[in-house]
């Protein structure tokens, strides 16, 4: 029973899909707990939105769960940790189907949006990379100075910004628009090329220069710009 609930759970993976439920399953089947199951992956999902939020959980968390025992409750942690140690660090970035394949990895089962900022040099070389979180489910907040220092202090020629959506569809919001307008008014001032934000979730990916999305913001910016000019030249010819 137990070999063939793990053989489908196999086939769902290698076809790219496998619910949270049917996961969490074969992991409590295989480790032969002396637990009900059904009943406590129910409970698991109901704290967790996720498998991989509850591989991230602290064990005073897991263990306040309905019907969790200690042992189950280290055996989730230590499976998340083992998680956490296959996801290497960027040292390079050939584009950005790279980068978001990565950040899908890196930000599975996360319960906050998070942003992260990454410098290279001209050859796709990771020169820094910073992150920055609030705690917050559906927003990340973002000090634009401070990235720019950030970005300023790495030396590089070139950067990308990644960041999460918890739930819902990886759509830019009116929030992402403006604050990669802003980061795109760096590179049209002769600063470091911005060359990509991509946002993903467990499933799905976005990319602002794939998508075109980049070009139509970038139109936007110069307009701006342009206006802003046109307004100071009565002024500056007295």
């Amino acid at each position: 029973m137990r070999e063939n609930l793990r053989e489908n759970c196999l086939k769902n993976v290698e076809s790219g899909y496998v619910s949270d439920r049917e996961l969490f399953k074969n992991l409590l089947a295989n480790a032969a707990f002396k637990v009900d199951g059904e009943a406590l992956v129910t409970e698991l999902l109901r704290v967790f939105p996720s498998v991989g939020a509850a591989f991230k959980a602290s064990l005073v968390n897991l263990m306040a769960v309905p019907g969790m025992t200690r042992q189950v409750a280290e055996y989730i942690v230590l499976l998340g940790k083992a998680q956490s140690l296959t996801v290497q660090p960027l040292s390079h970035i050939a584009d950005s189907g790279q980068l978001i394949g990565y950040g899908m990895e890196r930000c599975r089962g996360l319960d906050c949006e998070v942003a992260e900022l990454y410098c290279v040099n001209k050859n796709g070389r990771v020169l820094a990379h910073y992150t920055y979180k609030s705690g917050q489910m559906k927003k990340v907040n973002l000090d634009f100075s401070s990235i720019a220092a950030d970005i300023v202090a790495s030396g590089a020629s070139g950067f990308y910004l990644l960041h999460n959506h918890v739930y819902g569809s990886v759509a830019p919001s009116r929030d992402d628009d403006g604050f990669t307008m802003r980061l795109l008014s760096l590179t049209v001032h002769g600063g470091a090329e911005f060359i990509d934000h991509c946002i993903v979730s467990e499933r799905e990916s976005f990319s602002y220069r794939n998508s075109g999305r980049f070009k139509v913001v970038e139109e936007v910016l110069l307009k701006i710009k342009a206006t802003k000019i046109k307004k100071r030249k009565p002024a500056d010819s007295r």
